[in-house]
């Protein structure tokens, strides 16, 4: 329940912060979901990737990588979830990867499966959380990606969007 209220309670609990000022606020709406994130980050879709939406950090001075949360929906047919939570850390190890996290949940929008691990892509260290939910044969997958670096100090945003995820019915 408060994984639903985090993103309407996060302009208070900034605001709370002295010379925190809150982000504003969008909601994104496709198909079958809707998902919150800050006004200030891009809004991008790549179809030729699968990716359905992408939310872009603002890039700082300074900054080598844009941190950023997307939503890909691949078809899963039959595959269950313990299924498509063995490929996916088969795929993170193949690649090199570090699994910090591997771990099935529920919330209000269902049960779920959460992966935090951290990877090189194009020589730079990556920290990577994703939230696996499977429904009507279609795996709904949102990522949070980060430089090692700024993962602290961008989770807290990264985890209020992916907080907000729902189903529209």
């Amino acid at each position: 329940m408060l994984r639903h209220l985090l993103p309407a309670l996060l302009p208070l609990m900034l605001s709370a912060q002295p010379g925190t000022k809150a982000p504003a606020w969008a909601t994104w709406k496709g198909e079958a979901v809707a998902i919150s994130h800050p006004t200030a980050w891009t809004v991008e879709s790549d179809p030729d990737i699968g990716m359905v939406v992408g939310f872009l950090s603002p890039m700082d001075s300074g900054d080598v990588f844009r941190e950023n949360v997307n939503l890909i929906i691949q078809a899963t047919g039959e595959m269950d979830l313990p299924t498509y939570v063995a490929t996916t850390e088969a795929q993170v190890k193949e690649a090199g990867g570090e699994m910090i996290v591997s771990a099935t949940q529920r919330n209000g929008t269902g049960e779920y499966h959460t992966f935090e691990y951290t990877a090189r892509m194009n020589d730079m260290p990556l920290h990577f959380k994703q939230e696996l939910r499977l429904r009507g044969g279609r795996a709904y997958l949102i990522t949070f990606t980060a430089h090692r670096d700024a993962w602290e100090e961008t989770l807290y945003l990264a985890e209020a969007i992916m907080g907000s995820f729902k189903w529209l019915e």
